[in-house]
C-alpha cells in the first residue's frame, strides 16, 4: 500500500503509549476505523492531525511523515519527503477547509431558505384579499367592497342603485352563522364603511369571506333581500406578492364595455391589454383598469378605496393603515402623477379623477 511504511510507524507510536484505537480515536475526535486505515497505511492524516500527533508521540512531523525516526543515515530522505508530502498534506488540507466552508454556508443558505418559507406559507401568503360585492339580482346595482387581512377587515357598502327607481329608505346588511342572522349594518342608503380588527369585533366581518353576504332593501311598502356574490380582484397568494394595495372601484363606469376611443387614450397612456383589463407600470405604481374598476398597487403602506357616482362632487374614501379620510372633489380637481409629483393620499385620489375625466369625456 501507498503508506504502508507510514501506517507500520503509526502502530508502533500508538502502542508505545500504551494506547488502543479506540483510546487514539477518541484523542483525536475521530472514529476508530479511521485510525484503521491510517495503520494498514491507506490515508495519512491531515496536516493538523499530524501536528496532534506529534506532540502526542513525541516525534516531528517530518518523522511521522517519512515513516521513520530520525537518523543520520535518513535525514537527507526525510527532508526530500517532506517536500513532496508535507506540502500535499498541507494542500488537501486547505481544499478540506474549502469544502467544509462551502458545505456550511450551503446549510446556512438552506435553512434560511425553510425559514422563508415556513413563514410564507403561514404568516405571509393570502393575508391580503379583496373582493368586489355585486349584486345576484339584475335590478340591482351596488359598487361594494370587502377587504379581509391577517390584521383587519374592511367592508365598504355603497349607494344600492336599483333599474325601476324605486325610493329605498334604508339598507340592512347581515350575514347567517350557525343558522343565525348576525347584523353588520343597518342605515341610511349611503356610503357606509366598517372596519374592525379582527377576532374583536361585533360584527365578524372576517367571517365575510366563507360566508354568504345578504342586503334587506326596504321600500315604501315592501323589502327585498338580495344576495351579494364576491369576486375576488386581489390576492397576495405569490412567493414574491405586491407589497401594498390600492384600490379604486368605480361605479361611474356602471359596467359598461370601455369604449374604443377611451382604450384608444389608454394605449396612448402606455396601458398594456391583458385579458379584460389593461395594465401599466410607472416609477412605484402598478395601475390597472377595466369596466369594474380602476386598481392601483404601490408601496406607501395604505389601503384606498374610490367610490364614484354622478353627483357634482366625487367622494373618494381613502382608508389608511392608521386614520380613515373622506374626499369629496369636483370633476375639474385632477393631477397627472406621470407628469406631477404625487405624495399623498389626495394626489392619488386626484389622479384617479383623471382617469375617471377622461372615461366621462371619451365615453359619453
Amino acid at each position: 500500500m501507498k503508506y504502508e511504511k507510514n501506517g507500520k510507524f503509526f502502530a508502533q507510536l500508538r502502542k508505545e503509549k500504551n494506547m488502543t484505537q479506540q483510546e487514539l480515536a477518541e484523542y483525536l475526535h475521530y472514529s476508530d476505523k479511521t485510525i484503521s486505515r491510517w495503520e494498514n497505511g491507506i490515508s495519512l492524516p491531515d496536516s493538523l492531525t499530524l501536528d496532534k500527533l506529534s506532540n502526542l508521540y513525541n516525534v516531528s512531523i517530518p518523522e511521522l511523515v517519512y515513516g521513520e525516526r530520525l537518523s543520520k543515515e535518513n535525514k537527507v530522505n526525510i527532508e526530500k519527503t517532506l517536500i513532496k508530502d508535507y506540502k500535499y498534506l498541507l494542500n488537501k488540507n486547505k481544499t478540506n477547509k474549502k469544502v467544509i466552508l462551502l458545505s456550511t454556508i450551503i446549510i446556512i443558505l438552506l435553512i434560511i431558505l425553510l425559514i422563508f418559507i415556513y413563514i410564507y406559507f403561514n404568516y405571509i401568503k393570502n393575508t391580503v384579499k379583496i373582493y368586489n360585492l355585486i349584486s345576484t339580482d339584475k335590478t340591482i346595482s351596488t359598487d361594494s367592497t370587502l377587504i379581509i387581512t391577517n390584521d383587519i377587515s374592511i367592508l365598504n357598502i355603497s349607494p344600492i342603485e336599483n333599474s325601476n327607481r324605486e325610493i329605498i329608505k334604508s339598507i340592512k346588511i347581515y350575514q347567517i352563522i350557525n343558522n343565525k342572522e348576525k347584523t353588520i349594518l343597518y342605515s341610511e342608503n349611503k356610503n357606509n364603511t366598517i372596519r374592525e380588527k379582527n377576532g374583536f369585533g361585533k360584527y365578524d366581518l372576517y367571517k365575510l369571506e366563507k360566508n354568504d353576504i345578504y342586503i334587506d332593501i326596504e321600500y315604501e311598502d315592501n323589502i327585498k333581500t338580495i344576495k351579494l356574490k364576491k369576486q375576488m380582484i386581489y390576492s397576495n397568494k405569490f412567493i414574491i406578492p405586491k407589497k401594498i394595495v390600492t384600490t379604486y372601484n368605480d361605479n361611474n363606469l356602471d359596467y359598461k364595455e370601455l369604449s374604443k376611443d377611451y382604450i384608444n387614450f389608454l394605449l396612448s397612456e402606455g396601458f398594456v391589454k391583458k385579458l379584460d383589463s389593461y395594465e401599466k407600470t410607472e416609477k412605484n405604481i402598478n395601475i390597472t383598469i377595466n369596466k369594474y374598476y380602476i386598481l392601483l398597487i404601490f408601496d406607501n403602506g395604505k389601503i384606498n378605496l374610490n367610490y364614484i357616482n354622478n353627483k357634482e362632487y366625487i367622494p373618494i374614501t381613502y382608508n389608511g393603515i392608521n386614520k380613515d379620510e373622506i374626499f369629496y372633489l369636483k370633476e375639474n380637481e385632477i393631477k397627472n402623477c406621470k407628469k406631477e409629483k404625487c405624495s399623498n393620499s389626495k394626489d392619488y385620489a386626484m389622479y384617479v379623477n383623471y382617469y375617471m375625466k377622461k372615461y366621462n369625456e371619451l365615453n359619453s
